[in-house]
């Protein structure tokens, strides 16, 4: 599936511009306006209707069954709104890659980010897509893992990503710690042998 959509030979820059990039957090709730507004001026009338129908069909084929019904009832999600959760997904997809790739440390970090910018604002349906979106990238994270070659050093990177979590289950609260404990458990269901590491 994302095989077709990216040529291959943009995957490497796409993890490099992954792993540089901050969170895409929206700080104010009034953002979406402001970007729809620069987005019409930018895009001017080239836009039609079937163009964002098939963007909100693309922002339904990357969340997860469970929240396939929510994505599917938006159909009143602006350009904006599809292009700001698909632009998350693809985002913190390939950072979730790049950090089982380079065995890197923080990778999950985004995803507690999310769910701590949610805090507060009512549980909107963007938010609960974003939430939606996150379980999409823990998964892509996994898989990655699990395809990655058994090693020393792979091992090593999803210990450290052990350590992160419990330390956001032990000293957070809300919505972040919430998600730090999902994605703990699930983390060590799949790899159990997390479990005898010290």
């Amino acid at each position: 599936h994302e095989k077709s959509r990216w040529p291959l030979t943009w995957t490497a820059a796409l993890k490099r511009v992954a792993r540089a990039s901050p969170t895409l957090i929206i700080k104010q709730s009034h953002s979406y306006l402001e970007n729809e507004l620069e987005l019409k001026d930018m895009i001017g009338s080239g836009l039609s209707e079937q163009d964002l129908a098939e963007l909100r069909q693309a922002l339904q084929d990357v969340v997860p069954i469970k929240y396939k019904g929510l994505a599917a009832k938006e159909r009143k999600l602006t350009y904006a709104q599809c292009v700001y959760l698909l632009s998350v997904y693809h985002l913190e997809r390939f950072r979730a890659i790049c950090c089982v790739d380079e065995s890197e440390p923080g990778g999950l970090e985004a995803i507690l980010e999310y769910a701590e910018a949610g805090e507060g604002r009512g549980g909107g349906d963007t938010h609960m897509l974003v939430e939606g979106i996150m379980s999409k990238v823990l998964e892509s994270f996994f898989e990655a893992a699990e395809a990655a070659p058994c090693s020393k050093r792979r091992d090593q990177g999803l210990q450290d990503q052990v350590c992160g979590l419990l330390y956001d289950v032990a000293s957070r609260v809300g919505p972040r710690r919430i998600a730090a404990d999902r994605a703990l458990k699930l983390l060590l269901r799949r790899f159990p042998q997390l479990h005898w590491n010290r």
